[in-house]
């Protein structure tokens, strides 16, 4: 057994063995007002009902003066409630003030095994988490050892643990003996199946246990059809009624009893399609049964609510269909859920694959813009840039972006065959979708690392952006004035946002001479300003475009690439020169000359 160490115990309040009396010293009262409150609060306790345990539990002690005998069971309804850290070191200062008994035992194997059902229900189980199940199980054990009425909701704790501690012939024992205390509800059968679920997956290969694994899985089928049974139509026990259904077809699936299974999972989820476990079904099925499933399911749900509210399974039709490669069906169904319930924003992103996998490309834009925006710019079809490292959080309200992560290198090869759709004049009468490939482009910066393999994009944003803002000016750049008629603030922004994001790719590759001649280009021809920066970058590019063709290891693209930076550095140097020595003679000139235009 694992000793428990608390630390605060050191720092109590007021002692808890000062405040609660033995029963012996306890003053005179109704007793049997008491003991009926305390049958009643133990009934509730057994039927899960923890909050009107406690009420009645508190009104007991209230009547009672703060006895053991009734404080003992208000801090197993603080157990309940979840409060196991605060009870335990009331326990412990218990037992250092001399407590014994089965009360003591009582309350510190419902605190072990309520710190690790803690454990369990977060998902951050460690070491520690299977010691508290153990130690659960040695304080219960000596508890439901004497078979105290008082204690019978001890059973149904000792099977629970017994079960993380996968000791199933104990598990089984208690559970028998929780469903003899609690024989009208249905917890503490779906407990006993279980068990004896487990039980037989766990001895039906062993040549010993062949006969006691089949007796078990005969005891599962039974106490999960009893369950239901017992769940009835009371709308209260819906949620057990679906545990109940679930584990029953699991419990055919051991026998390869599939119509069975998919009888039983259909049961499961027609009682509520809002919180079936849609998941564990897929697993367990392959994928047109777990379409039958669903079908059946649906059908019954709105044969008696009239499909108002079956937009749960109709996505999980459309999911379906969609692995069994029915896309047109699969289209149509991620359509009508996201039309029922507005909330499912992962319609949409199976509507741009499937879209995608069609080659409808424009529809697969649409799609992408039904997301809310990501951030919110001034204007939505200028996507803002990823955050800084360590800067806020990007809001993603709809979820596209954890969509787009969950497969990365397939998204990111279908966002960049969309942004080559995009960029092809062809496919639009003669115009390049620049904003709509930025889009994309900055999607895709959204989902990988910046790590220098994927810094291109960051490039590709600040190139679409600003050849948007060349596009709506009919120039290149902001040394001559503009050949439209266009918003000029607007195009600044755009210009901005390209200048930003051509300096994170530089952050990412600082040596990378491309980046170098871009970032300088945004200075020197776009805002005219920093010139002397422009200069400086023109030439460290130059330097770095020479030492890179220096090597022999460079691939063929990338040697033509390097190339053109060789090329346009060392032109840009000479011409952003000259620009630095107009101006500098310029800002000398006589009054009334006029300045270059900036």
């Amino acid at each position: 057994m694992h000793t428990l160490i608390l630390a605060s115990l050191l720092f109590l309040p007021a002692s808890t063995a000062e405040r609660v009396r033995p029963a012996s010293e306890a003053p005179s009262v109704q007793e049997q007002g008491v003991d009926e409150l305390l049958a009643v609060g133990r009934k509730h306790l057994l039927d899960g009902n923890v909050e009107d345990a406690m009420r009645v539990f508190a009104e007991a002690e209230k009547k009672d003066g703060a006895t053991l005998r009734t404080h003992v069971f208000v801090l197993r309804a603080k157990l309940g409630q979840g409060f196991v850290d605060d009870v335990l070191p009331e326990v412990d200062e218990l037992k250092r003030a001399g407590t014994t008994g089965p009360e003591l035992d009582y309350l510190f194997g419902t605190s072990f095994h309520a710190l690790g059902a803690r454990d369990i229900a977060s998902g951050k189980t460690t070491s520690v988490t299977g010691s508290q199940f153990e130690d659960a199980v040695v304080f219960l054990k000596k508890v439901t050892a004497k078979n105290d009425a008082r204690f019978a909701d001890a059973w149904t704790t000792l099977a629970d643990a017994a079960w993380y501690t996968q000791d199933f012939e104990l598990g089984s024992h208690a559970a028998e003996k929780a469903v003899e205390a609690n024989p009208t509800h249905p917890a503490p059968r779906l407990l006993r199946g279980k068990l004896a679920l487990a039980a037989h997956a766990a001895w039906r290969a062993d040549p010993d246990k062949v006969d006691a694994a089949e007796d078990q899985w005969q005891a599962a089928a039974e106490a999960f059809e009893k369950a239901i049974s017992l769940c009835g139509d009371d709308p209260q026990r819906r949620p057990l009624a679906q545990q109940a259904w679930m584990q029953l077809a699991t419990t055919y699936l051991w026998k390869q009893m599939r119509e069975d299974a998919s009888a039983a999972y259909t049961r499961a989820i027609a009682l509520d399609p809002g919180t079936a476990d849609y998941g564990s079904i897929n697993a367990a099925m392959p994928e047109q049964e777990f379409v039958d499933v669903l079908e059946a399911a649906r059908k019954s749900w709105n044969a008696k609510h009239e499909g108002g509210s079956d937009a749960t399974i109709v996505w999980w039709l459309g999911y379906a269909n969609y692995a069994i490669k029915k896309l047109p069906e699969a289209e149509k169904l991620f359509n009508d859920a996201f039309a029922k319930n507005p909330e499912y924003w992962t319609s949409l992103y199976y509507l741009y694959r499937i879209q995608f996998e069609k080659r409808e490309y424009a529809k697969c834009l649409e799609t992408l813009h039904k997301y809310p925006p990501i951030d919110s710019p001034e204007k939505a079809a200028v996507p803002s840039l990823h955050p800084k490292a360590g800067g806020d959080a990007v809001p993603d309200r709809g979820g596209l972006i954890a969509s787009l992560a969950y497969d990365v290198p397939g998204n990111m090869a279908r966002l960049e065959a969309l942004i080559a759709w995009a960029t092809e004049a062809n496919n639009h009468g003669g115009k390049v979708l620049n904003l709509e490939a930025a889009f994309l482009s900055d999607l895709i910066t959204r989902i990988v690392p910046r790590e220098p393999q994927y810094s291109r994009h960051w490039n590709n944003l600040g190139l679409f952006l600003r050849d948007e803002g060349d596009e709506l000016r009919g120039t290149q750049g902001a040394l001559e004035p503009a050949k439209k008629k266009c918003d000029e603030a607007w195009i600044n922004k755009l210009w901005e946002a390209s200048y930003k994001a051509y300096e994170t790719a530089l952050e990412i590759e600082p040596r990378n001479p491309n980046y170098l001649n871009d970032t300088a280009v945004m200075l020197h021809y776009y805002f005219v300003r920093d010139l002397e920066r422009a200069k400086e970058m023109y030439k460290r590019g130059n330097e770095e475009a020479k030492l890179m063709l220096a090597r022999k290891d460079l691939t063929a693209d990338t040697r033509e690439a390097v190339s053109i930076a060789l090329r346009d550095t060392g032109n840009n140097v000479k011409l952003v020169q000259k620009l630095i020595d107009k101006r500098a003679a310029e800002a000398g000139a006589p009054a009334g000359e006029k300045p270059v235009k900036q």
